[in-house]
C-alpha cells in the first residue's frame, strides 16, 4: 500500500499515517504485516483499492472494485469511496454491474448494453425517466414494471382491463399508435384501490418492506409495499392502481415517448 508514496520519497511519518487511515477504512489494518500470499482474494482486492486510493490522483479508474467483497463489506467500502470522492473532489470513473452501487455513488450514470450507451444522466433522471425499456428494467430493485398496453380513445387497456389516461399524458400519447408499453416503478403501484384487479402471485417480506407480485392476465406486476403486516396471500384477488404522475410510456421499439 505504501509503495506509490515510497517511490515518490514522501516522508515516512506521512506514509505511515496515510496507510493506517486507508487500511482502517477498508478494514485491513490487521493485515498490514502479512504477505500477499497470506490473504484472501477479497482482502487482496481491498489492498489493491487501498494502493490506488493512497495516491490521491486527479482521476480514479475503478473497474468492479468491490466485486469480491461480502455484502456487509461492500456497503462499508462503498460509503468510504463516496466520502473519499467528496473529500478529494477527484473525478472517478467507476465500472459496475451492480445498479445499486451506480445509484449510490454516481453523480452521472452511463447505462451500457452490448457496448452501446443507452442513456447518460443523473441517477434521478435515469431512475425516473429511463430512455428505453432496457434502462427501465435494469435500474431499480425491483426494476420498473413494463406492461404491454393498447389505446382506445382516452383509455388504455392492460389485459382487457381499462384505465383512463391521465389528462396531462394524453398529448404525449397522441401520435404513439395504438400499442405501446406502460412503465411504472413498484413503489408507485397502489394496492387496495385504483380500479384495476389482479391476483396475488407471491408475497416476499423484506423486513420494513415487502414485494407483492400480481398477475393480470399474462402480465406480471410487482408492487413495493412499506410496513410490517401486508395482509395479502397468494390467490387473493385485489384492487390496485398507479400514481398517474409517475407513469411513463415507451413506443413499440421500447424508446421513451416524450412530448
Amino acid at each position: 500500500i505504501a509503495y506509490p508514496l515510497t517511490v515518490r520519497k514522501v516522508p515516512k511519518d506521512e506514509i505511515k499515517s496515510k496507510v493506517e487511515y486507508v487500511a482502517e477504512n477498508l478494514q485491513i489494518e490487521h493485515l498490514l504485516d502479512r504477505y500477499p500470499m497470506e490473504i484472501s482474494g477479497g482482502q487482496q482486492q481491498r489492498v489493491a483499492l487501498a494502493r490506488a486510493i493512497i495516491q490521491t490522483p486527479n482521476v480514479f479508474l475503478l473497474d468492479e472494485p468491490l466485486s469480491n467483497l461480502d455484502a456487509k463489506l461492500r456497503l462499508e467500502a462503498r460509503s468510504f469511496i463516496k466520502r473519499l470522492h467528496m473529500d478529494l473532489e477527484a473525478t472517478v470513473v467507476y465500472v459496475t454491474h451492480d445498479q445499486s452501487e451506480a445509484m449510490a455513488l454516481s453523480t452521472r450514470i452511463a447505462v451500457m448494453n452490448a457496448g452501446r450507451i443507452h442513456q447518460i444522466g443523473t441517477p434521478k433522471e435515469v431512475y425516473e425517466r429511463p430512455a428505453d425499456t432496457f434502462v427501465a428494467q435494469f435500474m431499480g430493485n425491483p426494476p420498473m414494471n413494463v406492461l404491454s398496453v393498447k389505446k382506445s380513445g382516452d383509455f388504455i387497456y392492460i389485459a382487457d382491463q381499462r384505465l383512463e389516461i391521465p389528462k396531462d399524458q394524453r398529448e404525449v400519447l397522441m401520435n404513439s399508435g395504438d400499442e405501446f408499453f406502460l412503465g411504472i416503478r413498484p413503489e408507485h403501484v397502489v394496492l387496495g384501490h385504483g380500479g384495476l384487479r389482479g391476483e396475488v402471485y407471491v408475497v416476499e417480506p423484506l423486513g420494513v418492506e415487502s414485494v407483492v407480485t400480481l398477475s393480470i392476465g399474462d402480465e406480471i406486476l410487482k408492487a413495493l409495499v412499506f410496513g410490517e403486516e401486508i395482509g395479502y396471500s397468494p390467490g387473493d384477488v385485489i384492487e390496485f392502481g398507479f400514481k398517474s404522475e409517475k407513469m411513463v410510456f415507451f413506443d413499440e421499439s421500447g424508446r421513451l415517448i416524450t412530448r
